[in-house]
């Protein structure tokens, strides 16, 4: 009985290691044109075994509440107290704010820098009635594209060539309209160590004392 225990005991041990080693693929296309934003996202296995695709409902009056619900959801996460306390302050859930703020920060600063992207795109198609103006802010927008492609390469594993900026003024007619398409690989393990350290952050905020 004990060896057939520890043969499952083997054979679960390298499964899970395997399962650590192996990579998913994750790919996003967000558009925005006129009245339209779409966004969809592929989950893939290592060599495809299987995908998953899902299309996003996006609603252009309620995406900013939404993006501000979702923040402050995150931000208030491991911060119900167990029995009802004085209400606190605005400084006090400042600072509540700012110190959940840096523990999300830093798990997605520990995904990015081990994630890697084979592709990065964005194209931007964009102008306005003046000419000139559409001119004016085509210079202004390739300035900020060169600011962001550097601070990219410096923070993400990038593939060669990438990240890859297209900014093409319109000067004909009115319009804006953004395309940006990213692909990135990570490893099982590494989502797993920063599902554990979200978990153990949360519960560590959960029992600090509360300040008035």
């Amino acid at each position: 009985m004990s060896w057939i225990f520890f043969f499952w005991a083997a054979v679960l041990a390298a499964a899970l290691l395997l399962l650590t080693r192996a990579f998913v693929e994750v790919e996003g296309r967000y558009r925005h044109a006129g009245e339209v934003d779409a966004l969809q996202v592929w989950f893939r296995a290592p060599r495809r075994i299987w995908e998953v695709t899902y299309q996003v409902p996006l609603k252009r009056r309620s995406l900013l509440s939404d993006g501000i619900r979702f923040v402050r959801v995150l931000l208030e996460r491991g911060h119900t107290p167990a029995t009802p306390t004085a209400p606190e302050s605005p400084v006090t859930r400042l600072v509540r704010y700012r110190d959940a703020a840096l523990v999300y920060a830093g798990i997605v600063d520990y995904l990015s820098h081990r994630a890697y992207f084979p592709l990065l795109e964005t194209r931007v198609r964009f102008g306005v009635d003046d000419a000139a103006v559409t001119g004016i802010a085509g210079g202004a927008a390739w300035m900020a594209v060169g600011g962001a492609m550097a601070y990219l390469r410096h923070r993400l594993r990038l593939a060669p060539g990438q990240p890859h900026f297209e900014v093409h003024p319109v000067f004909a007619v009115a319009a804006f309209e953004v395309t940006i398409h990213c692909i990135f690989k990570i490893r099982i393990g590494h989502i797993m160590v920063a599902i554990a350290k979200a978990g153990v952050a949360a519960t560590k905020m959960q029992k600090a004392p509360r300040r008035s």
